[in-house]
């Protein structure tokens, strides 16, 4: 989806979970565990791709950077409903899906997420994982 890496999709979860704007490089550095230059490359990265916006060291999701969230959210939790459905726990099924589920095409999640009933709640009850 947007043609997100892995590391991509744990940074604008972090940015999201710091608060989605204002967010400072050194406390995402922190958060992400690496240097503040590992992260100033990483936030260049995304500024790129139009995810995310800098001002003066203060970091905050455009409005792709929200959609690409909320679509990972789709993927994530409808590939948990479908797994679950096929006898893993919902702990096997997150656990899982987290390895991929940024990479699951955009085009795709939407037919996943009618596939298994347009779930609001993963099969363990939460929003996101």
């Amino acid at each position: 989806m947007f043609g997100l890496s892995d590391k991509e999709a744990s940074y604008i979860k972090t940015i999201e979970k710091l608060g989605g704007s204002n967010v400072r490089l050194r406390d995402l550095a922190k958060e992400m565990g690496v240097s503040t230059p590992s992260a100033l490359e990483e936030v260049r990265h995304l500024m790129a791709k139009g995810l995310v916006f800098n001002n003066h060291g203060q970091i905050e999701l455009t409005s792709k950077g929200k959609n690409a969230l909320e679509t990972l959210r789709r993927a994530h939790i409808a590939l948990e409903t479908i797994f679950a459905k096929q006898g893993l726990t919902g702990e096997e099924a997150c656990g899982e899906i987290h390895t991929f589920d940024y990479a699951v095409p955009e085009h795709l999640v939407q037919k996943l997420y009618e596939a298994a009933g347009r779930p609001m709640l993963c099969p363990k009850g939460k929003a996101e994982c």
